[in-house]
């Protein structure tokens, strides 16, 4: 289907099985991060679906703010025998619908 911001596309990079499998061989974690509440209806949404091939984690990164146009942060949390990591999207620019173009449920 394919993903609506670029946090649930970066979700997506993170779990590609070579991905994964790097992370667990190199004894890294990905850091709990709490994300932006997510729209109630994705419905019209532009979506990022693409699939790319050999491509690094940082190339994937960078396309995925192409398509949402912004900025990605990345922290790094290194202890004795633990990395810890996260990566979040920051979006900036996508026009917000306006709330009289919104359809309204009365009870």
């Amino acid at each position: 289907m394919g993903a609506v911001d670029p946090n649930a596309a970066i979700r997506d990079v993170l779990a590609a099985p070579e991905v994964r499998s790097y992370l667990r061989e190199s004894h890294i974690e990905e850091a709990t991060v709490f994300n932006n509440i997510s729209p109630a209806s994705t419905k019209g949404l532009p979506r990022l679906s693409e699939v790319l091939n050999d491509v690094t984690v940082e190339q994937a990164l960078n396309r995925i703010e192409q398509f949402f146009p912004g900025l990605w942060i990345y922290s790094e949390c290194t202890g004795k025998s633990l990395r810890r990591f996260s990566i979040r999207g920051v979006e900036v620019g996508r026009p917000v619908p306006s709330p009289s173009a919104a359809k309204v449920n009365k009870y």
